[in-house]
């Protein structure tokens, strides 16, 4: 009997302990789910900020003794195939194309009404140029017809192009980039005017970059109108000034520190009779969180005609 009891009492309680041991079992649904506790102290990751890169040179020539060259040899890639490395490290690039390209240009070697072939224009997209500026002194050479012959060329070479009341934007990784151009020697800026199109474009950017053709041709130093114009142009709201049209290099300047980049020199151009008119600045710009962050100079040289090459 002794024996029948406590085997019974046994029995008992392996079921009790079992019953126990299932119910404390945690739930296979509850182990699979994510722990609200590690959820909220999960760090989030920070964007990394993009670093945009504008790189704009000075006066591009492609008429003239450049359009000659470029005949010769049968080749629209010629003036840019020392430089074209370089240029392709940036975001953007940009410069002043001086003087229409039209049908039937006229083949001149010299004289002061420029013009190139259509097929010039390749060579601005084989060197990687994203926009033009054509507000200067030449670009009317040929008249309204050799301006709408131009633009259609940059056209069909996916370029774009700025000038007076046509501006440029550009939007990389979210900062909305702002270009605009203006000539100052056919006939002087109305201070109002450029004003009234820089606020104008202020709700519209991030980084408004003004273009300046300007100054005295060949004058190391900026004149107090360019001073002027450039000043102006920062207390509206623009984040830099380029400026071109001496052919020759004249200082970086900072003014509420904002770079202002006086001329460029000549880029592709056929003033072969001077070191200072062989010689082009191009300037870099970096961009960072919708700031200009740096600001730099590389300086080019034409050893052959029309043909920059990096100056280290």
């Amino acid at each position: 009997m002794k024996k029948w009891l406590i085997f019974i009492i046994w029995i008992s309680l392996t079921i009790l302990i079992g019953i126990l041991m299932w119910k404390t079992k945690p739930d296979i649904n509850e182990m699979n789910s994510p722990n609200p506790e590690i959820i909220a102290t999960t760090p989030t990751r920070t964007p990394k900020m993009t670093k945009i890169t504008v790189a704009a040179v000075g006066d591009i020539g492609l008429g003239r003794e450049t359009n000659y060259q470029i005949l010769q040899r049968r080749n629209p890639f010629f003036p840019f195939e020392k430089i074209r490395g370089f240029l392709s490290t940036f975001d953007i690039v940009i410069g002043n194309l001086e003087g229409p390209v039209i049908k039937n240009c006229p083949v001149v070697r010299t004289g002061f009404k420029f013009c190139g072939q259509p097929e010039n224009i390749q060579g601005l997209t084989y060197a990687g140029f994203d926009a033009l500026s054509l507000a200067n002194n030449h670009i009317n050479n040929y008249g309204l017809d050799g301006i709408s012959q131009t633009t259609q060329a940059l056209n069909d070479n996916n370029l774009d192009y700025f000038y007076q009341d046509k501006v440029w934007y550009k939007n990389i990784a979210g900062t909305q980039l702002a270009f605009l151009g203006f000539d100052d020697t056919v006939s002087k800026i109305v201070n109002e005017e450029l004003q009234f199109m820089i606020e104008n474009v202020k709700n519209e950017a991030d980084i408004i970059i003004v273009n300046f053709h300007w100054g005295v041709e060949y004058q190391p130093q900026p004149s107090n109108r360019q001073k002027e114009l450039a000043q102006l142009a920062i207390d509206t709201g623009a984040d830099a000034v380029i400026g071109h049209h001496p052919h020759v290099i004249q200082p970086l300047e900072y003014y509420q520190g904002k770079p202002i980049f006086y001329s460029l020199g000549n880029f592709v151009f056929d003033q072969m009779w001077s070191e200072e008119t062989k010689t082009g600045a191009i300037s870099i710009i970096t961009i960072e969180n919708q700031k200009i962050v740096d600001t730099n100079l590389k300086k080019t040289y034409m050893t052959t005609c029309c043909q920059p090459e990096l100056v280290e």
